[in-house]
């Protein structure tokens, strides 16, 4: 007698009935494991003393507190204010001041940005030929004006 190929139906379908057996005696533990369970959940709730409530009257409070509710960990300061609030725009159009006014090492340093946007390049232009990222520019350049409207500097 020959070997029992592993193509012959009769094999295939055995295999597919011994898989199809053990799956089905798996569903069949878990179900009953999960009726155990539920068993014993509800001879707990049985062995609670009952309190049934008649249709209108009032439920009686639990014996358990609530839990507190959650408080801010930032305290906020109580405002004066309570509509919109201003804030300070610096003015973007004040004058450049001269390249004598600012302090050396300044100069030093954006005295390249400085003499491009006086002669009229854009910050973008001046971000390109730089490598600096545009934004860098312009807070170099906002910067040399803010300095340039304070009175204190």
């Amino acid at each position: 007698m020959e070997g029992i190929a592993m193509t012959d139906p009769l094999f295939v379908a055995w295999c597919s009935l011994v898989i199809a057996l053990a799956a089905i005696s798996l569903a069949i533990r878990t179900r009953l494991e999960w009726q155990a369970v539920a068993r014993a959940l509800a001879d707990d709730l049985d062995a609670r003393p009952s309190a049934t409530v008649e249709k209108g009257e009032e439920v009686p409070p639990p014996d358990v507190a609530p839990a507190p509710r959650p408080v801010r960990a930032d305290r906020r300061e109580p405002s004066a204010m309570t509509g919109p609030r201003l804030i300070a725009v610096p003015d973007l159009s004040a004058p450049v001041p001269e390249a004598h006014e600012m302090p050396a090492d300044l100069s030093r340093r954006f005295g390249a940005i400085w003499a491009m946007s006086d002669a009229g390049t854009s910050p973008e232009a001046i971000a390109r030929q730089t490598g600096q990222p545009i934004g860098q520019v312009e807070l170099i350049l906002g910067l040399r004006r803010t300095r340039a409207a304070d009175p204190r500097s």
